[in-house]
């Protein structure tokens, strides 16, 4: 699949400084017919630029906006950080910082619990359960952040995965039986990022 990739973006007069995985293929969630999801930083582009097939999605990014989106705790780029190198960390010079993990993770957990009820009763079943198990996967790859776990295990939660598929698209015994894990977890995931003392004058 890589030869594809670097024939499109050759194609494209992109060439590639890093190139990383994310997506269903790094969650070992794919199934045969899951096309290859990547982040590409390059000096050949001006800010961002999206090209998609149906074997690749390529989410091309300039290494200032891969900067800045890193600097937001933007998940996929945190993503794309933790599969990196020491040498490239070093040369990112990144600082965690806890309380922007939790905006973003909280947020993007809490509208993927909410989608999925949405999508179920818009009969997109299998977009619906993916993002419940959105919801529990991007809350446990902040506790391992938070926790300073590394190498992050991205998949973690594939047996979650699993039986939300099993489950299907009973919205009742899906809630009853992953809204305690959410909470659960949400609540393990803000003891570890604080919120930040408000300064006294």
């Amino acid at each position: 699949m890589m030869n594809n990739v670097m024939r499109i973006l050759n194609s494209l007069d992109i060439k590639p400084k890093w190139i990383f995985l994310f997506g269903s293929r790094l969650y070992g969630t794919d199934v045969p017919e899951s096309d290859y999801d990547y982040v590409i930083v390059s000096d050949d582009v001006d800010n961002e630029y999206h090209y998609e097939t149906y074997e690749v999605d390529l989410h091309i990014y300039s290494e200032s906006k891969f900067r800045e989106l890193l600097d937001a705790h933007d998940i996929q780029t945190l993503e794309c950080y933790y599969q990196m190198d020491d040498e490239l960390r070093a040369y990112l010079d990144f600082k965690l910082d806890k309380w922007k993990l939790r905006k973003t993770v909280s947020s993007i957990a809490n509208n993927s619990y909410v989608k999925c009820k949405k999508k179920l009763l818009d009969g997109e079943d299998y977009i619906g359960l993916k993002s419940l198990f959105h919801s529990v996967r991007i809350l446990d790859l902040g506790i391992q952040i938070a926790r300073g776990e590394d190498p992050i295990d991205f998949t973690n939660r594939f047996e979650d995965y699993n039986y939300i598929m099993k489950i299907g698209s009973d919205w009742d015994k899906l809630n009853s039986e992953y809204k305690p894990v959410v909470n659960k977890l949400s609540s393990q995931f803000r003891k570890l990022c604080p919120k930040p003392q408000e300064t006294k004058d």
